[in-house]
């Protein structure tokens, strides 16, 4: 009958040289032998937890009875993070660890490695994603311009503590850019930085076809011609207008360059003191930032009298530059066969029928007016006059940025903001309406900010 030895305590994985006594007829026999010992498996590696800053990978480990690990884990090629047993049955481990503070929408290479008597044994390495912040940012492309504003989820465990783009070497929270070139691939970068690292989303968009179709001029005089095109670009570019030669120049000539304003989808712009009866031609042009200039068809026309009267044009352009106090108001102001004899702007505060009217010059307009009350809605109008007659743009509407100060928003820093910061406080409704100095609260402090000013006068 054989005898059985149990032989425990070995390494994994390991060559064991041994070494057997044996009597045979009452003489002792050694019998050296090599015991390998098997490998440790490493399986089912997942992370059964993902967010946008935490994995927590588990996977299960082969073992014997009596086999007691020392520490367990996972590791990257820098960082060594440690585990703990989450189950242990007669056969296996299954260990969990959980790692936090993880960028969001980051791939991190882990193994997996248990340690048994001082001795390191690691699994294969895996590819993790921690999960993203959900970006989708709100585009506008025109041929020549973007307008890019970022918007993502305020879900899942990311703080996040700054949001921007970053294009051309520029970085904003807003990417608002004209004088691109058409039909042009540009690349940009949105960053999230949260406290735990950086999500930087990668993407492009594209301009679309440059249109600028020339019309038949309009004769304002026997000299006075104005020059119109239709186009896609938005009314912000500057570098766009006009050139134009005598019909039967030469080539080698240079064309005549004038700038004009883009407003509602046109090109439009007046030239003087041509000569009479003359043949010319004109066309539109672009010149992006880059340099690069695009046109638009050429058109003919004689300087005679057409007998034609025209009206001016005039328009408002949108989104007034403003502050508390100041709004710059812009618009465009363009004769028609009568000269103009006054332009400008007329603005009146919303619900108020008390209009201010302020002169301006330029076929381009811009005007700077003040005093104005902060947190205010404000309309307002570019306007014309020519030939007796007023002519006047569409209605736009402005809101002056609020003074911190002034609470209820009449206008003024007085007791009564200090009484609205009072109800804010008693009807436990805080909010930064009442935060007048910026500490995130709305409690006595703020009271004082507002009486320190109000002394301050």
């Amino acid at each position: 009958m054989g005898n059985k030895l149990a032989i425990t305590d070995m390494f994994p994985n390991s060559n064991n040289y041994t070494t057997v006594n044996v009597d045979i007829n009452i003489e002792q026999i050694e019998i050296d032998d090599i015991i390998n010992t098997q490998n440790l498996s490493f399986t089912h590696f997942s992370s059964s937890l993902t967010t946008q800053t935490t994995l927590t990978p588990t996977f299960t480990v082969n073992r014997d009875e009596g086999f007691t690990l020392d520490a367990c884990g996972v590791e990257s090629s820098t960082d060594i993070y440690y585990g703990s047993i989450k189950e242990t049955t007669d056969d296996s481990y299954t260990i969990e660890c959980k790692i936090i503070g993880l960028t969001p929408n980051s791939s991190y290479s882990l193994r997996p490695w248990v340690q048994y008597r001082g001795v390191k044994y690691y699994g294969y390495y895996s590819t993790f994603n921690t999960a993203a912040i959900e970006v989708n940012n709100d585009i506008t492309v025109s041929p020549t311009s973007v307008y890019l504003k970022g918007n993502y989820s305020s879900l899942g465990d990311a703080i996040v503590t700054n949001a921007y783009f970053t294009f051309n070497g520029e970085k904003d929270e807003t990417l608002y850019k004209t004088g691109l070139n058409p039909n042009t691939s540009y690349y940009y970068n949105y960053t999230i930085e949260t406290t735990s690292g950086n999500q930087v989303t990668s993407n492009y968009f594209y301009t679309p076809s440059l249109s600028m179709e020339a019309q038949p001029v309009r004769m304002l005089t026997n000299t006075t011609v104005m020059f119109e095109a239709q186009t896609n670009m938005i009314d912000d570019e500057t570098m766009v207008g006009f050139e134009w030669r005598r019909y039967d120049a030469p080539d080698e000539m240079p064309s005549t360059k004038v700038y004009s304003p883009v407003f509602g989808g046109k090109i439009a712009g007046t030239l003087k003191n041509l000569a009479e009866n003359v043949y010319y031609k004109y066309r539109p042009f672009y010149t992006s930032n880059s340099g690069k200039s695009y046109y638009g068809n050429w058109v003919a026309f004689l300087t005679a009298d057409a007998g034609v009267e025209y009206e001016p044009m005039v328009y408002t352009y949108n989104s007034p530059v403003v502050t508390q106090a100041e709004a710059t108001l812009q618009g465009v102001a363009l004769r028609g066969s009568d000269d103009i004899t006054e332009q400008g702007f007329e603005y009146w505060k919303s619900g108020n029928g008390n209009v201010t009217k302020v002169t301006a010059i330029g076929e381009r307009m811009s005007k700077k007016v003040s005093g104005l009350q902060s947190g205010t809605k404000y309309i307002f109008r570019a306007f014309l006059t020519a030939g007796g007659e007023t002519y006047y743009g569409n209605e736009v509407e402005f809101v002056t940025i609020s003074n911190s100060l002034d609470v209820n928003l009449d206008g003024e820093i007085n007791i009564a903001d200090i009484n609205a910061v009072i109800d804010i406080i008693l009807t436990d409704k805080p909010g930064l309406s009442g935060d007048v100095n910026g500490d995130d609260e709305v409690n006595i402090a703020d009271i004082n900010t507002i009486i320190d000013a109000i002394l301050s006068n």
